[in-house]
């Protein structure tokens, strides 16, 4: 929207001189800059002032790479096609190490024109971006589409199907969807700030997804690590597989490979809250958490290759539980992971084991099914070969460690409980922020300021009453506007966004839109 870019250009300008400060004042750093739209800006998110927008994942990531140098410049409204006219000034001229994408689908039209449309306007764009980056030294990695709260099921399915193709591509990408999806690509109810974008906690989600290791990596360990081999052969009598989290997460999807024979397959996930059992043998799969105990979920008709998927949705609450690509079992859990783990003994034969940081669906777990392993959000895809110290199993994610029979170390496990005891004090303890109070006016009065109004003979808004709300609808994007005084109206997020009416003979003859200083005046059409 016109009068978001012009707010964020500030917003950006501002941060992007602070930065540069710092890097002159603390030495050469490595640099991530955040290419983007409007989660990606932190819209709408608090952290030291309401509504202040510095509380978005890339904000997050800013503080938790202090070593880098990570610039958030983003702009709310942005598609493919406006990213790339700023794209040299604000992107390449920077010179940065790597580039996160934080674009989606929405801003491109999804739920407004055709869906075939909106995808092959996003591939083509986000490929175009992919491309000059590669061409100017920077290592490209890609948010993939997240929830909206107006996506019905052609716009859900548009995206589930677009985040897999984007997944195969020759470029590491984040799965966002897996840590905010409701199941039926909406978020998780009291988490959006009107619906179209998440809030504080749901920014915090989307932090956990993205894995660290991908702006530590080469370019070279990038590409070896994007879509790792899916091994064939079934081993038994291996060593127990062991993941530690290199720091806490809570979306998460836990896959592997075994035999479905006489011999008992084993995982278990322990967590700060205690530990989640799953097991598979000729019977059927049986889950096991916090006492409960659900046994015979499903069964194998015959004995065979098998994958099972354990998918956790942390803020909506739920692990579902896959038998290949079909969903036998959902429960309602919160787990907070700490060491994920295979019982490789008594004759179990297993051939992959793989571990996202993110949730996967049913459509993304068919693919793995068909033998394509998806890199959004991968920590760990093992062929469980043991390396040349048969200590540890190799990892196509080569900057993490999977142990071969090895036991946890205590001050790692700690390491863990401690992060995840402070981000639970951290969200207690947040500030709570007043809201701004505003005036309820009846529809009635709010259908004065109703009706088109003229920037230029080629650029119109429009007001529009929706549900005892005055929205102010601009190139397909809406935003409501909240009665502060007679002709006085303030958008809820930044407050420093106002709608005031100016009045001759007592009749509205001039809008004029405030964001930050600059000001933008349109006319009535009559």
């Amino acid at each position: 929207m016109r009068f978001k870019v012009s707010f964020l250009r500030i917003v950006a300008t501002s941060i992007l001189l602070t930065m540069i400060g710092s890097a002159l004042n603390a030495g050469e750093k490595k640099k991530i800059v955040v290419f983007g739209s409007s989660v990606a800006a932190g819209w709408v998110t608090s952290y030291k002032e309401r509504y202040d927008m510095q509380n978005g994942y890339a904000y997050r990531l800013q503080r938790a790479m202090s070593d880098y140098e990570v610039i958030v410049n983003s702009v709310p409204g942005d598609n493919t096609k406006s990213s790339l006219r700023r794209i040299q000034p604000d992107l390449i001229d920077l010179k940065p190490d790597y580039a996160l994408i934080g674009l989606a689908m929405a801003n491109e039209g999804l739920g407004r024109a055709p869906v075939d449309s909106v995808m092959a306007h996003y591939r083509q764009g986000l490929k175009k971006i992919i491309a000059l980056c590669r061409e100017n030294g920077i290592e490209p990695i890609v948010g993939l589409c997240y929830p909206n709260d107006s996506f019905g099921e052609e716009e859900y399915n548009a995206v589930r199907a677009m985040n897999i193709e984007v997944a195969q591509w020759d470029v590491p990408t984040i799965n966002f969807l897996g840590a905010l999806d409701d199941g039926k690509g909406k978020f998780p109810e009291g988490t959006t700030f009107e619906g179209d974008h998440p809030e504080n906690l749901g920014h915090e989600e989307m932090f956990y997804v993205i894995e660290p290791g991908i702006f530590r990596a080469s370019p070279a360990q990038n590409t070896a690590a994007l879509n790792p081999r899916m091994g064939k052969d079934y081993r038994n009598n291996l060593k127990a597989f062991t993941y530690i989290p290199t720091s806490m997460m809570h979306s998460f999807t836990f896959t592997f490979d075994c035999m479905a024979d006489k011999a008992v397959q084993k995982a278990r996930i322990e967590g700060v809250e205690g530990t989640l059992m799953v097991r598979y043998d000729k019977d059927g799969l049986g889950i096991e958490w916090k006492g409960q105990k659900y046994d015979d979920v499903a069964q194998q008709n015959e004995a065979g290759p098998l994958r099972v998927t354990i998918s956790q949705y942390y803020l909506d609450g739920r692990i579902e539980f896959y038998l290949n690509d079909q969903l036998v079992k959902t429960i309602e859990a919160q787990l907070q992971p700490q060491v994920f783990n295979l019982d490789t003994g008594s004759g179990a034969k297993y051939a992959n084991a793989g571990i996202y940081r993110s949730a996967m669906n049913q459509d993304e777990i068919r693919v793995l099914c068909n033998g394509t392993v998806l890199n959004g959000s991968l920590c760990v895809w093992s062929n469980l070969e043991l390396d040349k110290t048969r200590s540890k199993y190799d990892n196509a994610i080569t900057w993490n460690e999977v142990g071969a029979g090895v036991k946890v170390p205590a001050r790692m496990r700690n390491a863990l409980f401690h992060q995840y005891r402070e981000a639970r004090e951290a969200r207690e303890n947040e500030p709570v922020f007043p809201e701004k109070p505003f005036i309820t006016l009846s529809e009635d009065e709010l259908t004065e300021f109703a009706g088109e109004y003229e920037i230029t003979p080629d650029d119109h808004m429009e007001l529009r009453v929706v549900d005892n709300e005055l929205r102010l609808f601009d190139h397909g994007q809406s935003i409501g506007l909240r009665c502060e005084s007679k002709d006085h109206f303030f958008v809820k997020a930044p407050y420093t966004f106002t709608v005031e009416f100016e009045r001759t003979d007592g009749r509205i003859s001039q809008m004029v839109v405030t964001v930050m200083g600059n000001q933008l005046k349109a006319k009535p059409v009559k």
